[in-house]
């Protein structure tokens, strides 16, 4: 492969928040926090990733998704790039709902 250059892109999913953890559904206007086990993960993440050559990190503006990034960040004393086209889908009436209240409340656009 002369005359190419390889990127490597890393994708990272956010921590842990308490609507992960209770099933709930977060989308792009749901800007909830990691929990204590989802900052536990961010920094479990950002160790895995320090001897990696990394140079650039972006994110969407979301805190769990920003918070997940700084952890990473600090290890390479980089500034993430929040680029809002990485929000999350906007889920509207169902944000916040857990699967089972959005298949009872809107039975037909559920199915």
């Amino acid at each position: 492969m002369k005359g190419r250059t390889l990127v490597k892109v890393i994708l990272v999913r956010h921590g842990e928040t308490d609507w992960n953890r209770s099933r709930r559904i977060q989308g792009g206007k749901s800007d909830t926090q990691l929990n204590s086990e989802g900052r536990q993960g961010a920094e479990s993440l950002a160790r895995r990733l320090k001897s990696e050559e990394i140079q650039a990190i972006y994110s969407s503006p979301l805190s769990r998704a920003l918070q997940t990034a700084e952890a990473v960040a600090r290890y390479h004393r980089m500034a993430v790039m929040t680029v809002p086209s990485l929000i999350d889908i906007d889920y509207g009436e169902w944000q916040g709902l857990s699967p089972h209240q959005v298949k009872d409340r809107y039975r037909t656009l559920y199915a």
